[in-house]
């Protein structure tokens, strides 16, 4: 069964328990996919942004809602070709979640080059520690945002 995009109102699914913990104060940031993936499992250890921050320390990885068919064939074709994963590790489209936290990285710094093959710049958020997360739909925002929580009923 492929998770795929799961509307914000889904009722189907429980809130995880660490959305009530610690890190549900944490700050979010929301990437598109398959970036978000290959945060997660391919190793991308930078986030592009044309926007330097002061931020440091750890942050919510949000796989963003929106699916633009050109940047995500050009993203496997950055990561095959330039960032050497293989065609058979690379995601399954179809499988890929967005619309909410998939997980966790520590942002250690902001730097305007870096010699990892996954910096284009202009700034490079520099990622550590990356831990997948049970996923929470929740709206995406730009820049850094706090964690929307779900409704009390």
């Amino acid at each position: 069964m492929s998770q795929g995009t799961l509307p914000l109102e889904s009722a189907a699914r429980p809130v995880p328990a660490w959305v009530s913990g610690p890190l549900g104060k944490l700050s979010v940031l929301s990437i598109r996919q398959p970036w978000a993936w290959f945060i997660l499992h391919g190793g991308k250890n930078i986030e592009n942004r044309s926007r330097r921050t002061n931020h440091r320390g750890w942050f919510l990885i949000h796989a963003s809602k929106s699916d633009v068919f050109s940047e995500t064939a050009s993203a496997l074709y950055f990561a095959h070709n330039t960032c050497k994963i293989p065609r058979s590790k690379l995601p399954v489209l179809d499988d890929l979640v967005r619309g909410g936290i998939v997980g966790m990285a520590k942002l250690g710094n902001c730097a305007s080059f870096h010699e990892s093959p996954w910096f284009v710049g202009p700034w490079g958020y520099v990622l550590d520690e990356v831990q997948p997360l049970e996923f929470y739909a929740c709206a995406g925002r730009l820049g850094l945002f706090p964690l929307p929580l779900p409704l009390q009923s």
